[in-house]
């Protein structure tokens, strides 16, 4: 087939020229049966690794799929930014906290908490590690 020699030489892999066939096939209106036979002989020529074309049903569950797949990695890139900000932003408290407790011993965990924005639990473990040597 023309077609897809064409697009293969133009260096679109098969996966791609077999979904643009795909499209054609269901997009364009055969006068005649056998041309869609034909057609879609085509087609099973083109993508030598399944045994049946891909109907519209599961070319539209292919890009769903592959959607899904992409919004995954992008919604896991940034809940791993997030978690890198809230690691980058405890060890800032933390070292703050420290800084405030060497400074200023007489401060109470309760100022020393607000300051640093913690939670008076935090400082009480900051305060713990700076005892021990930490």
């Amino acid at each position: 087939m023309q077609l897809c020699k064409e697009f293969r030489a133009n260096g679109y892999s098969v996966d791609k020229t077999r979904t643009f066939l795909q499209f054609l096939k269901y997009y364009i209106r055969f006068d005649k049966s056998d041309f869609f036979s034909k057609f879609d002989s085509e087609i099973q020529t083109v993508d030598q690794n399944k045994d049946t074309p891909m109907g519209i049903i599961e070319l539209v569950k292919q890009h769903i799929v592959d959607e899904a797949r992409q919004e995954g990695l992008e919604q896991g890139l940034e809940q791993g930014l997030e978690q890198g900000l809230t690691k980058g932003e405890l060890l800032k408290a933390r070292k703050v906290a420290m800084h405030i407790l060497k400074k200023h011993p007489e401060w109470s965990d309760e100022e020393i908490a607000e300051v640093v924005e913690m939670p008076v639990s935090f400082i009480l473990q900051v305060r713990q590690e700076l005892l021990q040597g930490n």
